[in-house]
């Protein structure tokens, strides 16, 4: 008897677009959970800093086989004429909701007792968010996902379940669209153009918005789309070139798991490798149905084999349950775990896993707890709706101060964000320059620098404005002081940004110059930022490359120009949150932070051929070390004050208050 989909005969459908065989034929594959245990190995050994430095990648080949998956359950439904919405979201609920749940509630509690105010508001503002599959736009907006304050969130791997359920809530609504339409001939060419356009977004936006580009769906769905493309190709029947698919398959996810890093620009183009990777050896998998007599691969044998397949089965829960381990480590101790107990992390959430898959998985997924419909839907929306209420209770009351001693929260609560509210820190686009101090006075100095000058104003303002003098300000986070800086892309959106603002800057100057009013810049910048080769995140990584050149030649121009230039040295940087390093050991007894006088100037050291440099080639600068200031008796570099104020809003920010001890040395530099 022939089967037909809306009016069409199935082999029609067939000899035009699509084989439905396997689909209707749909199998359980061992290989699929291999490919899963891939995955999430690769992802925890990154997480755990074990040698997989692209692990990352995991959570793409994630999106591949759920894309195929949820694609393939879809069709089939629709080709019996059974699909049902309704029916579609119980089963993710069953499938995705209680492991979930269980998590983020133990994440709530352990963030009781281990968090501060401020991380804890933040674990409640994602737990709010991730109610409503909107945690991959609440990082977006907040954070980067390789940014240390988001290594300390322990909710931050949930931003791919997001991305998913998005793709769910739009994808079967698609198919059904396409099967209503009777354009089912056309699908194939309406998921293609979607993965294209999807692409493209994630490659436009990777250098103008790289957290967008990381989290968002428009630029992820083509990961999934290729999932769903996968589904309407034809099984592979050559054994050699099967073969040869699962190879470069498995060859190019290892590839990308061992070779890429926090520096690759991702997800774009380099997201190729394993997306078309996954989707080989999905394809290599492919058999037209029970008769099919495709013999496996070695890959696909490999992928089969039982402790894989073990962990496969486990990858939902184990996913769900090792980040947190990591997260709450580094938010306590400021540092990754050693090996040792990232092992131990591991092991633990293996086990935490199989109990939750044997417990609370499994009973619910199989109808043993909530058998009908209307008790999942009710339990999920109870449990929603009580983690909604814990986590917005927590983001509102801004992580609930009341419950520390009131020591503890004074520490947490020193943010010293005179840079980021006052507005006087910005350079103003529609005023050009913001001006400090006497608004009537000729303007005699010019503040030029990344987020550190941004910190010093307040303390220039106040010279200023008990002299009788004007200043202005050209401060952005990210931004340092030179021109014509080719350490970056050239061809790159964010080089762009930074060469145009420079550009603004120095014709400021030259304008003042030739008005006969400005005598004196000073230079202010993050010296190991942009001269150290250290991990940092996708979106704001900043080469090395020409950046003393750039510095050297905007230094010697700024002289040409007849002004006097003076350079900030680099300020003692903790590496550690201060504020949280000192509130969490008057909470918790953990180590207060550390830096002597002979750690800052081992660092300086680093430094020191560009200093040379600048000294050797514009012999005129004034090198300026306000280090000093911030050195105690006994040769440590002081984090709090005799008042007990602290000196850092964070690792190397200083707080207006710590400024402030700044202002002899300033005085002395701009008044004489």
């Amino acid at each position: 008897m022939r089967r037909w989909i809306c009016g069409l005969p199935i082999e029609t459908l067939y000899r035009e677009f699509l084989m439905f065989d396997h689909l209707t034929k749909f199998r359980y594959r061992a290989d699929i959970d291999g490919l899963r245990a891939i995955a999430v190995i690769g992802v925890v050994l990154f997480h755990a800093g074990l040698g997989v430095s692209g692990g990352f990648v995991g959570v793409d080949v994630f999106f591949v086989i759920s894309g195929f998956l949820i694609t393939s359950l879809i069709l089939r439904d629709l080709d019996r004429g059974s699909f049902s919405i309704v029916d579609f979201w119980e089963r993710r609920a069953r499938r995705i909701f209680p492991a979930l749940a269980v998590v983020v509630i133990v994440t709530l509690i352990a963030g009781w007792f281990l968090m501060l105010p401020f991380g804890l508001q933040v674990i409640g503002q994602s737990a709010v968010a991730l109610t409503v599959f909107a945690s991959n736009i609440q990082f977006w907006r907040t954070s980067g996902y390789f940014d240390p304050a988001a290594e300390e969130n322990p909710l931050l791997h949930t931003w791919s379940l997001s991305v998913e359920e998005q793709f769910y809530l739009i994808v079967p609504l698609l198919l059904c669209l396409v099967f209503a339409l009777r354009f089912q001939r056309r699908l194939g060419l309406i998921l293609g153009l979607g993965v294209l356009a999807s692409f493209l977004v994630s490659v436009y936006y990777l250098d103008r918005d790289p957290k967008g580009a990381f989290y968002l769906l428009p630029s992820r769905a083509w990961e999934l789309g290729a999932g769903s493309l996968l589904v309407l190709a034809r099984p592979v029947s050559n054994s050699r070139l099967r073969g040869l698919m699962a190879w470069l398959g498995l060859t190019g996810i290892l590839y990308a798991c061992f070779f890429y890093d926090a520096h690759t620009a991702f997800p774009g183009f380099a997201a190729i490798i394993p997306v078309m990777g996954t989707a080989l050896l999905i394809w290599v998998g492919m058999t037209c149905g029970d008769a099919d007599e495709s013999k496996p691969t070695l890959v696909q044998r490999f992928l089969e084999t039982k402790m894989l397949v073990g962990v496969g089965l486990l990858s939902y829960s184990f996913y769900l349950w090792h980040w947190p381990f990591f997260a709450f480590h580094r938010y306590l101790f400021s540092k990754s775990p050693s090996v040792p107990i990232a092992i131990g992390y591991i092991v633990l959430a293996l086990i935490l896993s199989a109990l939750s898959l044997r417990y609370i998985e499994r009973p619910i997924r199989e109808r043993r707890f909530a058998p009908s419909r209307k008790k999942v839907f009710l339990f999920t929306g109870l449990v929603s709706l009580l983690i909604m209420m814990a986590g917005f209770s927590l983001w509102k009351t801004r992580g609930m101060p009341s419950r520390l001693p009131t020591e503890v929260a004074v520490f947490d609560a020193t943010k010293g964000d005179a840079f980021y509210q006052n507005s006087r820190s910005f350079i103003d686009e529609e005023k050009s320059i913001a001006l400090l101090g006497a608004k009537n006075k000729p303007c005699k100095l010019i503040v030029w620098g990344d987020s550190h000058a941004g910190v010093l104003l307040s303390m220039i303002d106040e010279i200023c404005d008990e002299n009788s003098i004007s200043a202005l300000a050209a401060t952005r986070g990210q931004h340092p002081p030179v021109m014509e800086w080719s350490g970056a892309d050239p061809a790159s959106f964010q080089h762009a940004t930074k060469t145009q603002y420079a550009d603004k800057v120095m014709s400021h100057i030259r304008r003042l110059v030739q008005s006969g009013e400005l005598e004196h810049v000073l230079l202010v910048f993050r010296w190991n930022y942009y001269l150290e080769d250290v991990p940092r995140a996708a979106d704001d990584a900043v080469p090395v490359a020409g950046f003393p050149d750039a510095l050297i030649k905007t230094v010697k121009t700024l002289e040409q120009l007849g002004l006097e230039v003076s350079v900030l040295l680099e300020m003692p940087d903790f590496g550690v949150h201060v504020p949280k390093a000192v509130a969490l050991h008057h909470w918790r007894g953990l180590p207060q932070p550390r830096l002597s006088q002979q750690q800052h100037n081992e660092r300086q050291q680093f430094y020191m051929p560009l200093i040379k440099r600048l000294q050797a080639e514009t012999p005129n600068v004034h090198l300026v070390d306000a280090s000093p200031y911030f050195i105690s008796k006994g040769g440590e570099v002081s984090f709090i004050d005799e008042q007990g104020l602290l000196l850092y809003r964070d690792d190397h920010h200083l707080t207006e208050h710590a400024s402030m001890r700044l202002k002899p040395l300033f005085e002395k530099l701009f008044l004489n």
